[in-house]
């Protein structure tokens, strides 16, 4: 891989590891798709990533009350720019549909964080997860 592509992910792919990681946050799925939008905004943006990560630990912060903020205080005839900063302007943008580049940089210490999330949402890999119709029967061990 050519040196400048080296933590270059999708947007596709960094959405869906933020919805993931959303998820094993303990959000539900609709606040989690928007999360996943927001945050591929916020990254290609190049905003601070600590916003994400504080968003992920604050059960009542701005995942869960951002869409509702926006609805209340959206003006058609505004750019969002003057109402919004940080991660309340990528919800913003993602709202109206902004479009994010094609492939974007995922810090590694963020994308370390969000994997670790998304992995709560994982079944256990056990005898018991299989026998209830999780992965691979018991057995296909190829």
């Amino acid at each position: 891989m050519a040196p400048h592509l080296r933590g270059m992910k999708s947007a596709n792919e960094v959405m869906g590891l933020g919805i993931k990681a959303a998820r094993g946050a303990g959000f539900d799925i609709g606040q989690a798709a928007d999360f996943g939008a927001a945050l591929v905004i916020h990254l290609c943006e190049g905003r601070n990533t600590a916003e994400i990560t504080a968003a992920l630990a604050d059960p009542d912060g701005p995942i869960t009350g951002m869409p509702a903020r926006i609805d209340a205080l959206y003006d058609p005839n505004e750019s969002g720019q003057d109402l919004f900063t940080g991660l309340a302007l990528s919800y913003f943008q993602a709202s109206q549909g902004a479009r994010p580049k094609p492939r974007l940089l995922l810090p590694k210490s963020l994308e370390a964080e969000l994997t670790t999330l998304a992995a709560k949402t994982y079944v256990p890999a056990s005898d018991g997860s299989r026998l209830a119709g999780a992965g691979a029967s018991l057995l296909d061990n190829d």
